[in-house]
Order: C-alpha cells, then structure tokens, then sequence
C-alpha cells in the first residue's frame, strides 16, 4: 500500500494502518525533509527510488510489524538492502538530539512528550 492510498484513509484507519496519527506522520515527514535540506552535502548518489513518505511508512512498518526487511522489500517491490538502508537512514534523522528532533516530539498545545504511536507520555 502506498502513500497515496494511505492518505485516503480516515484518521483512524490511519493510525490503524501506520501506528501514528496523520498529525505525528506529517511532523516526522516534515522533520526528515529538513534535516535532508541541512546535510545536503552528504546525499550523493542515486535518487530513491522512495519518497520521503514512503519511506516512513517502510520505516514505521519495520518498527511497529517486526517485518523482515525481504518481506518489506517484497511488498514494495525494492531490494532488501534499499528498505535496510531506508530504516537506519530514518532513524539517524528521526534519533539525531537536536532541537529540531525535540521539537517533533513535543505536543504543541502543552509539555508534554509524545512516543512513536502519537500518545501523550507525561
């Protein structure tokens, strides 16, 4: 299932299907599209063959399914070690301390943290 199909999804399917609210998908979105605009310089190579939402979505699959990176690549029809790389590329963006990552955690409309499914942990 790609993105376009998942973003039809009513948010509760969606939280169903990824594990994160829409809200939390977009700010981790948001997030990796930033740090990937400060550390351009250490992306050379080929283009993936991913979006950035996909890859989330290959990376939230990983963590929250314990799927095989065979099985994940099967389902999205790329290698095995490109998901391998997706996931350990995602989580240093997405685990690098810095405000910014801070910032991705914390709810907005207090101070309280949220964990990876969107719930507030206090």
């Amino acid at each position: 299932m790609n993105y376009q199909c998942i973003q039809k999804l009513n948010p509760r399917a969606f939280k169903r299907r990824c594990g994160v609210r829409k809200k939390t998908f977009k700010r981790i979105v948001k997030t990796i599209k930033s740090f990937q605009a400060i550390n351009k310089h250490s992306r050379s190579g080929a283009k993936s063959l991913l979006g950035i939402e996909e890859q989330v979505l290959v990376t939230l699959e990983y963590w929250r399914e314990y799927r095989t990176y065979f099985h994940i690549a099967t389902s999205w029809r790329v290698s095995e070690s490109t998901i391998c790389r997706i996931v350990h590329q995602q989580r240093v963006s997405i685990a690098v301390p810095s405000q910014s990552r801070v910032n991705l955690l914390r709810s907005t409309e207090s101070r309280h943290y949220l964990d990876r499914t969107g719930d507030r942990v206090t």
